[in-house]
């Protein structure tokens, strides 16, 4: 049966039901994870107090009721919170207070553990119950049992299930001590942290995704004793319960509209992540998981959602927006972790007969470390364990003024049958899974506009922050002129990881010496960022950093007021910042000698004008040009290319003008025309790479000088005089 046809029949056991009514009334409902991933709430009134710093603050509080305010004026049904509500590291003392007792041994950790969370967790549901929104419905985070990783035979993987159980009796159970949820997987692990009920036209279900055997058992390499898996008796529960919604006949849970699952960790691989130690969920094969390189979808699990066509799935952990869809399933990470993050946000969920209406949400809080509140250096709001947020957060007037504001919105339609994502907007925009070889991926022109992005560009096209400007005076049209204070932040890219690239960009300066960064990819961590820099207190060479690896810098003076191409192309199955080239005016210049430091980009904004470790990092003074970045690792003849179809003022061509060029030429035949030229793809052009004249006016650029291949250009206005030219090396004439 189709999925058309069974929709069609779900909607006539409704009407025959006399259910019409309801189906039709829309209804809305809230989905924030990693809300709040710190413990705050007071503990002064606690017996052991010791008159010493709180584990909340004034400054935290008022953010906390505008947030809640906020999401009630949503009206919503119920809120889903999938994981990390706190910090959870409560079988530590590290400054010794025992303000939940002592945890010299796993019987004191166990007791520590129960304090910890009969404290924090009601004051957290408090954080929604005060604004009246009494239905709250959590999913079990990595937080919630101890925080990653978890040492096989240590005392946090021990302590797993005790923390799953105090998470359970203090938000899972009623007052006479019942589960609130009466759909479980009974019998297997999970039966009391895995649920689903129905509301009105939507079946939600929540996983956990935690699994454990035996806290001496490493099940991954890197979190240790506890894997992000759904498999086994809950992935069995799983199963069966999709099916059983999606059977056109009425029932408990048959003849749904809508089904949503929402886990803590992300499935799907290509998400934006910050402050995220980026768990993913993985398969379990009976082997310690070595690596995610996965994308996902190829879970048994996401098999499942697919198979049984649910429509969403909501999870966090990552910290960022990212919706991405695969096999019909469309999955939405999003959250609000509070005190270490800015922005944050709240997805809106509003349910119709036919549509899934998604709009997320966002607002700036501020945050830092108020060493005047003394006591705890660095990081002075008191959690049990080390890892402390700072101590003033709040959401200036100016924000609340404002409030939360839509940053994405995206619509489902199930009118034909299964759900179909069918348009979306801003943060919401779903993410194109970055393929090698898939060409120009972002370009920067500086033309009129700030920028024109592709593939993954989320955010924007380009936005001038400080004193950054365009400028007509560009090399390629126009420019933008920064003067050490300014930047362009453009789209929030994706994970590159080892994925083969070329970054290209033109350069003019001057400025005084140092490290002047024009562009940079990722995050500073190590092998997470990707500066491409002019070094002008060693003589303007160009380097590239990539955080705790830099190249040694050498080759001409490009800080001499004059426009300068710089290039960076990591190869396929580079093994490090060794295999790094870097390039200037199309010149190959050199690779690292002898250096292993992984080239991977982290998650970021594309920045024109300062590094990637802080705002304004080593900032750039000059101009800008066309800035480029392929998925592809150009060679040698392809970056002489670059430069000398630029330089060459009869043409000027831009780097998507050269991607046209390179189109034609990996294809092997057929042609384009740019402007008065038309190029075709031609061999036997010699074996000098780059852009020459030819004997009767035509252009012949050589784009792989081994074989003499590449392109003939001739002007539309010299074709007649060119008629007679032997043209038997270009194909198609």
């Amino acid at each position: 049966m189709t999925n058309a046809i069974l929709r069609a029949c779900a909607t006539l056991v409704v009407v025959c039901l006399g259910h019409v009514q309801a189906l039709a009334q829309p209804w809305t409902f809230v989905s924030i994870p990693d809300f709040n991933n710190q413990d705050i709430g007071s503990i002064a009134a606690l017996p052991t107090f010791d008159g010493g710093f709180e584990s909340t603050t004034a400054s935290y509080e008022d953010a906390m009721d505008f947030i809640g305010t906020s999401i009630a004026q949503e009206n919503p049904v119920f809120v889903a919170v999938a994981g990390d509500l706190v910090m959870g590291h409560w079988d530590r003392d590290v400054d010794g207070r025992q303000i939940f007792g002592p945890v010299g041994n796993l019987d004191q950790k166990r007791s520590a553990v129960e304090a910890a969370g009969a404290h924090y967790y009601p004051i957290w549901l408090r954080r929604f119950t005060d604004f009246g929104i009494t239905n709250v419905v959590p999913a079990l985070g990595d937080h919630e049992i101890g925080d990653n990783n978890w040492n096989p035979g240590g005392d946090r993987a021990r302590l797993v299930g005790d923390y799953k159980r105090v998470f359970v009796e203090e938000l899972l159970l009623d007052r006479g001590g019942n589960h609130r949820f009466a759909l479980r997987p009974f019998g297997t692990p999970h039966e009391d942290t895995a649920f689903a009920f129905r509301h009105r036209d939507v079946l939600f279900v929540t996983v956990d995704v935690f699994r454990i055997d035996d806290p001496g058992t490493r099940l991954d390499s890197r979190t240790g004793a506890v894997l992000a898996t759904v498999d086994g008796g809950q992935l069995q529960w799983l199963d069966g319960l999709l099916a059983d919604a999606r059977q056109p006949d009425a029932g408990a849970i048959r003849g749904v509209w809508w089904i949503i699952v929402q886990g803590h960790v992300p499935v799907l691989r290509s998400v934006r992540t910050r402050t995220s130690s980026r768990v993913f969920l993985r398969d379990f094969d009976g082997a310690v998981n070595e690596s995610d390189a996965d994308t996902g979808s190829d879970t048994e699990f996401w098999k499942t959602l697919v198979r049984h066509r649910v429509d969403l799935y909501l999870c966090g952990e990552v910290h960022d927006v990212t919706l991405s869809e695969s096999g019909g399933v469309t999955q939405v990470v999003h959250g609000a972790i509070t005190g270490q993050n800015s922005p944050i946000n709240y997805l809106v969920v509003d349910v119709q007969e036919d549509r899934l209406e998604l709009r997320v949400k966002e607002i700036s809080p501020e945050f830092a470390y108020d060493s005047a509140q003394s006591g705890y250096g660095m990081n002075p709001l008191w959690q049990t364990g080390s890892n402390r947020p700072p101590s003033f957060y709040a959401i200036p007037q100016s924000e609340k003024d404002e409030g939360f504001v839509v940053v994405g919105s995206a619509t489902l339609d199930a009118s034909a049958g299964a759900s179909e994502l069918v348009s979306a907007t801003g943060k919401l925009r779903p993410v194109v899974p970055l393929e090698p070889g898939s060409g120009l991926l972002i370009h920067l022109p500086f033309d009129g506009d700030t920028g024109n992005l592709g593939g993954s560009g989320s955010s924007n096209d380009g936005v001038l922050e400080g004193d950054a400007r365009l400028t007509a005076n560009g090399l390629l049209g126009g420019g933008v002129e920064l003067g050490g204070a300014g930047r362009v932040r453009a789209s929030d890219l994706l994970e590159l990881e080892d994925i083969p690239r070329t970054l290209t960009v033109w350069v003019k300066s001057s400025a005084p010496g140092g490290l002047r960064t024009a562009a940079t990819l990722g995050g500073n961590v190590a092998g997470g960022k990707f500066d491409v820099d002019l070094d002008l207190g060693n003589g303007g060479v160009l380097e590239l950093g990539v955080g705790f690896g830099r190249t040694t810098g050498r080759g001409p003076d490009l800080g001499d007021g004059q426009w300068h191409l710089l290039g960076v192309v990591v190869p396929d199955n580079a093994a490090g910042l060794r295999d790094v080239r870097l390039f200037a005016n199309g010149e190959f210049l050199y690779a690292q000698d002898n250096a292993t430091q992984v080239v991977g980009t982290r998650p970021g904004f594309v920045t024109i004008g300062h590094g990637a470790n802080a705002d304004y990092f080593q900032p750039f003074i000059g101009a800008i040009d066309d800035y480029a970045l392929w998925l592809d690792a150009l060679s040698d003849d392809m970056m002489r290319a670059i430069y000398e179809v630029a330089m060459e003022r009869a043409l000027a061509y831009d780097a998507a003008q050269v991607q046209q060029l390179l189109g034609v030429f990996r294809a092997g035949e057929g042609g384009l025309r740019i402007g008065d030229v038309r190029w075709r793809f031609a061999y036997g052009l010699g074996d000098e790479p780059g852009l020459r004249p030819g004997e009767r006016g035509e252009w012949i650029l050589v784009l792989h000088a081994a074989s003499g291949t590449g392109l003939v250009g001739i002007e539309e206005s010299a074709r007649d005089d060119l008629g007679s030219i032997d043209h038997r090396s270009v194909v198609g004439r």
